[in-house]
């Protein structure tokens, strides 16, 4: 073998022809099989390498005789095929082959058949492949040449499976392993992870991972980066299926980072493929449909119509899932015609799958059934087994929603019988429990959404990142509400309060990240980050004089899904693993016993359409159902914030009109929601926990302007039941924690200085961060490090789209909710100084803001907004809570007598009402 630091060496034609004379005493074909031996080492570890390597090595070829011109031209299409550049792989192969064939080569005209049949497959040539295979085994059974033949089967039986008949693909594969279980080694490797990638389909996981990791080995024994990385690769896809999502979030990117690296760039793509089709899973669509389109494109231009076909898939997917059915069913027929060119039936099948679910949408049951009924045929068809069953349970959910007779219980006891996922599990408990909770068969229903909400539990389990795990089980709380009212219908109020104090705990909880990682992020990484903060810096727009909140150009939702990646990226480097406890019904009981004697609880709920709340005391639990429907309170909270919101930016039509518009809401929705259960409440302290709609509900303005419930109770919102049974005593003297304030002020914000300097002073062991050193990296830092108050002063904006994206301004960049990962809040209290930072984002659940991601990153306390804050008042506000907290008040006191401070000033319930403290 020649290595690429010798032919480096090589620089002129008399140092290539003295090398040949010394090395091989003149043997031109012991020369061009160490070349061809060199290749073959490089190609499997870099493929950056690779090209210097068939650059070289052409130095070489040209003191050669001309009869191994075939020889450069087939290393040269080796390399292009490695690369993912079939097209000119094939041109190059075929420049060979035709030249062989002048030579009467038939050998090496019949190796190159072999290899031609790969290159016709990744370009949808399947004929052509399957011919040229065909007749490389022919060739080479005929003149015992095994092993070659082996190969050349391995390559046919690769065709099948990319063409989804698994049942051929199996055959040629367990041929061409009989044949080389007598050599071992790399061959062995090289069917395994073939044959691997079969089980996969057929959903034989436990077999697929033992061949995947035995290949693995062999690879790296061999010292083979690249397919040892291909095995990474496909044992992450396994975890995937298997649900083990943050793992295999980490293995993708891990292998992501490899193939980049070595520059393997079809590999990169298709891995990023598997993360789109994963994201789909987490109910991360923006992020999904980024990366399907960005990976759609490559294919394009690599001629891969299958994977191709693939992301144009699961982008129409992730629009569905976004309620944009038109948008998607253009993708799906766009998708379609390339299944249809490719011939493949499996992913024609996946089509007719989303059209299933579009149909759904539509209310279309009867068409939806029929289009999962020619789903599951094509699936069957191609053996798929997982994808068979995911049609069966699409086609029960429609069957179930069109009331087709005793159709959808034969179809449900099918597939209670086989072995399914625990995404399965869950799809089919949920749909029978829906089922039967909607025809008022509230025993039944429970028998199906027990074990539904069990698999829940178990997969939110495995999700190690709290941004992740709210987003993949927010669309899935209805299963626990529906839980939630059969339970109350059969009169079980404790078990029904357990249950939903269990659904906000799973949701709310905070996270069990510990450790400080963000260190052990790569620099490389690191610094990309940073680079996208300054560009989404550069786009933020400030917002008029006077208001603390933001809006930001259309081109920066692109900047931040490419931000979010390098974040995912970054994760998947640090070396931590998170597990957390599954949620049981005794912890939620423990709220009772932990409520004090002074104390009411008072827990919203959703039941079907309407409201209801649950009010705990005293060791006993009453559910009080209201009147008003949840349409109605959310046009009355939204219509609420819209006139508290142009009241502060001074667009108000006159204070008389909006006054009276407001005061008759405030009313309204205190009649709705308080007076209900009045009669309950005989306590001083009034502990409202809240979800959805009502997180963004003012309770402490409810009532009428004079007497505000406010006033009326020691009030507390919290958002995280676990909260009652976790409280600890606050500290005594504030003066000897640590403290940190920020504040990034600017034309439009011209209060913010100030009043961070005010509150700096009143405390000894504050530190002031202001312009230039309040930076992203300086607040992680201090987040984790100060364990008194940590008071950010601000732009902020909330992102309805997606509350991932919601942000507080800081000097270099914007800081995101997902920012707060590896470092935790060690705080008592932060203070979230801007607008709209504990209102959630109208998507996704309805419940992630800023103020619920620094709670859930272990703040005890925090101070938001729920909705924009006059600039000026907003300082008189938190000096005042501050200075009262200096002079010994709790932090709830100090709350309060800011709001009593600010209602002097403004006694418009827009500027002292959007304040809003969690916790207890």
């Amino acid at each position: 073998m020649i290595t690429l630091a010798e032919l480096s060496t090589l620089r002129s034609r008399s140092a290539v022809e003295s090398f040949l004379t010394t090395r091989y005493s003149e043997d031109s074909e012991a020369a061009v099989r160490a070349l061809d031996a060199g290749l073959n080492a490089v190609l499997r570890n870099d493929l950056k390498d690779a090209r210097l390597y068939v650059r070289r090595a052409a130095r070489v070829f040209a003191c050669l005789p001309d009869r191994y011109r075939p020889r450069l031209l087939a290393m040269e299409a080796r390399l292009f095929h490695f690369s993912g550049r079939h097209q000119e792989a094939l041109r190059k192969y075929l420049a060979a082959q035709s030249a062989y064939r002048s030579q009467r080569e038939s050998v090496n005209v019949a190796r190159l058949n072999r290899v031609l049949a790969e290159v016709y497959m990744y370009l949808g040539q399947y004929r052509e492949a399957l011919l040229s295979g065909r007749k490389a085994i022919r060739y080479f059974e005929s003149h015992e040449l095994l092993s070659d033949a082996a190969q050349a089967m391995t390559n046919v039986g690769n065709v099948y499976h990319r063409m989804d008949n698994n049942r051929l693909a199996l055959h040629y594969y367990d041929k061409a392993r009989a044949i080389f279980a007598g050599q071992g080694g790399v061959p062995v490797a090289i069917v395994d992870y073939n044959r691997a990638n079969v089980l996969t389909n057929l959903f034989r996981l436990s077999e697929a991972r033992t061949l995947y990791e035995g290949a693995s080995a062999i690879y790296a024994s061999a010292g083979l980066t690249i397919p040892e990385t291909l095995c990474r690769y496909s044992i992450a896809y396994l975890c995937f299926l298997d649900g083990r999502y943050t793992e295999a979030l980490s293995l993708f990117e891990r292998v992501l980072d490899r193939f980049e690296q070595v520059g393997d760039m079809r590999s990169a793509a298709v891995t990023r493929l598997d993360l789109a089709e994963l994201h789909l899973q987490l109910n991360q669509y923006g992020s999904a449909i980024t990366l399907a389109d960005e990976v759609a494109g490559q294919f394009r231009s690599l001629k891969m119509g299958y994977e191709e076909g693939k992301a144009r898939y699961f982008a129409a997917s992730g629009q569905l899932s976004l309620g944009d059915n038109a948008e998607a069913a253009a993708r799906l027929r766009a998708a379609e015609r390339i299944f249809i060119r490719e011939g493949n039936e499996l992913w024609q099948g996946m089509v007719h799958f989303a059209r299933c679910r579009l149909l759904m949408a539509r209310g279309r049951y009867r068409d939806a059934a029929d289009e999962s009924t020619r789903a599951r045929r094509l699936f069957r068809r191609s053996r798929d087994e997982r994808r068979a069953v995911d049609a069966d349970i699409a086609q029960l959910g429609a069957l179930l929603m069109s009331r087709r007779g005793v159709a959808p219980m034969r179809v449900a006891r099918n597939l209670l019988d086989m072995t399914l996922t625990q995404y399965q599990q869950y799809s089919v408990q949920r749909l029978l429990g829906d089922f039967h909770y909607r025809r008022g068969d509230y025993v039944t229903a429970l028998n199906h959404l027990r074990p539904a909400i069990e698999a829940v539990e178990s997969m939110a389990s495995r999700l190690n990142y709290d941004d992740v795990r709210h987003f993949f089980v927010a669309d899935k709380l209805d299963s626990y509400r529906h839980l939630v009212h059969s339970l109350l219908e059969l009169k079980q109020t404790d078990d029904a309060f357990v249950h939903s104090l269990g659904a906000l705990s799973l949701v709310n909880r905070p996270s069990a990240v510990t450790r400080q990682l963000r260190a052990e992020i790569p620099r490389s990484v690191a610094d990309e980050i940073d680079k996208l903060r300054l560009t989404l810096r550069r786009y933020q727009q400030f917002p008029r004089t006077g208001q603390r909140s933001g809006s930001t150009l259309v081109n920066v939702r692109a900047t931040e899904q490419r931000l979010w990646a390098l974040e995912r990226k970054a994760r998947a480097s640090v070396s931590t693993t998170v597990t957390r406890e599954r949620v049981h019904g005794g912890d939620a009981f423990d709220v009772h016993s932990a409520l004090r004697p002074d104390e009411t609880l008072v827990h919203y709920t959703m039941r079907g359409g309407r409201i209801g709340a649950f009010v705990a005391a005293a060791g006993d639990t009453t559910f009080v159902p209201m009147e008003v429907d949840s349409d109605r309170l959310y046009a009355d909270v939204r219509k609420l914030h819209f006139l508290f919101e142009t009241a502060v930016r001074g667009r108000s039509e006159g204070p008389v009109r909006t006054g009276t518009a407001v005061e008759s809401l405030l009313s309204s929705l205190h009649s709705s929601l308080v007076a209900p259960f009045g009669g309950l409440l005989r306590t001083p302290r009034l502990v409202v926990l809240a979800d959805g709609v009502f997180v963004e509900v003012p309770f402490g303005a409810l009532g009428s302007t004079s007497n505000p419930l406010g006033r009326q109770f020691d009030l507390r919102l919290i958002v995280d039941p676990g909260q009652v049974t976790r409280r600890s005593p606050e500290p005594s003297d504030w003066s000897t924690l640590s403290h940190a304030v920020f504040s990034v002020s600017s034309p439009t914000l011209p209060s913010a200085d100030d009043e961070a300097r005010e509150i700096a002073g009143l405390f000894p062991r504050a530190r002031l961060y202001s312009g230039e050193a309040a930076t992203c990296d300086v607040l992680r830092r201090e987040l984790m490090e100060a364990n008194g108050l940590v008071h950010i002063a601000t732009h902020a904006s909330r992102s309805s789209e997606n509350p991932l994206f919601s942000r507080m301004l800081m000097y270099d960049g914007p800081f995101f909710p997902f920012d707060l990962f590896g470092t935790g809040v060690r705080a008592q209290m932060t203070t979230l100084s801007g607008c709209q930072t504990a209102a959630p984002g109208l998507n996704y659940g309805n419940s992630f803001s800023l103020a619920r991601a620094f709670y859930q990153a272990g703040s005890r306390y925090v101070l938001a907004s729920l909705w924009p804050v006059s600039d000026s008042l907003t300082r008189v506000f938190m000096v005042e809570l501050y200075r009262s907290l200096q002079r010994g008040k709790t932090v709830p006191q100090a709350y309060t007598a800011a709001v009593d401070t600010l209602r002097a000033l403004a006694p418009s319930v827009a500027y002292w009402g959007s304040f809003v403290l969690l916790g207890l």
